[in-house]
């Protein structure tokens, strides 16, 4: 974008690519839009693949150890099946330093239901980490009609981006736009073609339709 465009892209994630500057953060960014203009928000959680194929590892350059990515959706996949380990409540965030981390432990759990069903649970917590941050940036939009004043329609385009040794890449799994009137439009098959088919990653062919139906129904219509 910014060979494009040539300007830095304004940043709404934080870990995992959790769109953590919230509603607050949107509006702020729909103030940079020219007049007349139109918002564009990429979104993915990111996951390493190592050389040898390793889900969840990355040679970083510089640095001689494998390092793990990413290092938010695999330390939350480790806490949390943790033996004994208790999950967090919407009611308490125990730690108030590290706010981020206690909110994807406490979206991610409820989500882990079948990763016993799946080949690989790193790519499986990928994908929830692609849903929380979906289902967290469309909800968003929804909730700040004031974007409208300061622009004429938003694009969202989300997926995961897969880190390698050498140069990145990018799966995506949504485009969609959504115009000030309240028309919105599916771009993603004319875009890209049809979805990647998730049943091995997902473990079964019922949850890979669910996470389909969702992308193609759960989207940005008002």
């Amino acid at each position: 974008m910014r060979n494009r465009w040539g300007e830095v892209p304004f940043a709404l994630g934080g870990l995992a690519g959790v769109p953590f500057a919230g509603k607050a953060g949107l509006g702020a960014y729909a103030h940079h839009v020219p007049d007349e203009g139109k918002l564009l928000i990429t979104f993915a959680p990111h996951v390493g693949v190592g050389i040898d194929g390793k889900v969840g590892a990355i040679e970083r350059a510089g640095q001689v150890a494998i390092s793990s990515a990413c290092g938010a959706g695999i330390g939350a996949l480790k806490t949390l099946t943790k033996p004994g380990y208790v999950p967090p409540s919407a009611a308490l965030i125990r730690d108030l330093d590290d706010t981020q981390f206690e909110w994807i432990k406490l979206k991610l759990g409820p989500k882990l239901d079948g990763i016993e069903e799946s080949e690989n649970p790193v790519a499986f917590v990928t994908y929830m980490m692609y849903e929380l941050v979906r289902d967290s940036m469309i909800a968003q939009v929804k909730a700040s009609p004031g974007i409208w004043q300061d622009c004429s329609e938003v694009a969202l385009l989300g997926g995961v981006q897969i880190n390698r040794y050498g140069g990145d890449r990018f799966q995506p799994l949504f485009f969609q736009t959504l115009s000030a009137s309240g028309k919105s439009t599916d771009m993603y098959k004319s875009a890209f073609g049809l979805l990647p088919d998730l049943t091995e990653v997902l473990g079964d062919a019922e949850a890979a339709q669910r996470m389909l139906k969702a992308n193609l129904e759960g989207g940005l219509s008002l």
